[in-house]
């Protein structure tokens, strides 16, 4: 559903970030949800929101929560995997 020209996501590269997720992640936080709904689609957003939820800000956070369905046990289970991935950082 992805309909968006590679031009218009580097429009939000403000610092040269290239990274595509986060391109995207900035437009929700910044850009007309309309416009960003229409561009990529619940599915590709919802990932997304799950992956890099910490970094939403509470008006933000609830905000796609509810437009994308999101359910407290999908981010439940979202951080516990990047809990137990955290463990391979140290040498315990």
């Amino acid at each position: 559903m992805e309909k968006i020209s590679r031009e218009k996501e580097l429009s939000w590269a403000w610092d040269k970030a290239e990274d595509r997720d986060t391109l995207i992640l900035r437009r929700m936080l910044y850009d007309n949800p309309k416009e960003v709904l229409k561009d990529y689609g619940v599915e590709k957003l919802k990932k997304i929101f799950i992956e890099k939820y910490r970094q939403f800000d509470k008006r933000n956070r609830n905000f796609w929560k509810l437009i994308l369905k999101v359910k407290d046990d999908e981010l439940e289970q979202s951080a516990e995997r990047s809990l137990r991935g955290s463990d391979r950082l140290w040498n315990y």
